[in-house]
């Protein structure tokens, strides 16, 4: 999608939680009202200031179902209290990727 795209989503109301401009991917801080970088320590608006960008590509990613699942790894030494509570952490991961995955199916994304 072209930047130009990505505002008019914004001023409607539809920003994407992540987009990947150029090399860098950005999250929205809805509290800012802006996309930032933490990699870079950048703002996306410092990016795009001029009128030359309107059609440069930006790519969506929060919308990608192979998006990477973080998950807790469980460690010999730690005790039993521990490695059942990471567990079911990682339960909850699955369920939530799991859900996310039925929904956009179900709206044949």
């Amino acid at each position: 999608m072209k930047v130009i795209d990505l505002l008019n989503k914004i001023a409607n109301g539809e920003a994407p939680k992540s987009i990947k401009y150029e090399y860098l991917e950005y999250e929205l801080l809805p509290e800012r009202n802006n996309y930032y970088c933490n990699k870079e320590m950048r703002w996306f608006t410092n990016e795009i200031n001029a009128l030359g960008v309107l059609n440069d590509e930006v790519e969506i990613i929060e919308d990608k179902i192979n998006k990477e699942i973080k998950w807790y790894f469980i460690e010999e030494q730690e005790n039993e209290k521990t490695k059942i509570a990471q567990i079911n952490m990682n339960f909850k991961i699955l369920r939530e990727k799991l859900t996310e995955i039925i929904d956009k199916l179900n709206k044949g994304e």
